[in-house]
């Protein structure tokens, strides 16, 4: 469908999924959000963004750390923190969270560095 990609340092896992759409025959073309750039958008002047650093701020132990489910479901506690901290910054709308965080182009830019 037309769902949208939420991951922490998604540049990553982006340049992953394109280098393997040609031989899975598909095109992995959903918008995809990235909490990694969200807390820089958020927090400029934290030094860290990692996801451990990124919960230790909000105050929680990621269970499961290096594993699939425990980061899928911290990075998914942290996109909803970080929702509601946009919307105090008058962001309405996943739209708007594009255009205010220049969220495309931010990720393509990090994405042809992997």
């Amino acid at each position: 469908g037309e769902a949208v990609r939420v991951a922490h340092n998604a540049a990553f896992d982006l340049a992953c999924l394109h280098a393997a759409e040609a031989q899975a025959g598909v095109r992995f073309a959903n918008p995809a959000l990235c909490t990694l750039r969200l807390s820089e958008w958020l927090d400029p002047d934290e030094r860290a963004h990692d996801l451990d650093s990124l919960a230790a701020r909000r105050g929680f132990v990621i269970s499961g750390r290096h594993d699939a489910l425990g980061d899928a479901e911290a990075t998914a506690v942290l996109f909803c923190d970080m929702l509601r901290r946009a919307e105090a910054r008058r962001v309405a709308s996943i739209d708007d969270l594009f255009r205010s965080t220049g969220m495309a182009a931010r990720l393509k830019e990090a994405a042809e560095r992997f």
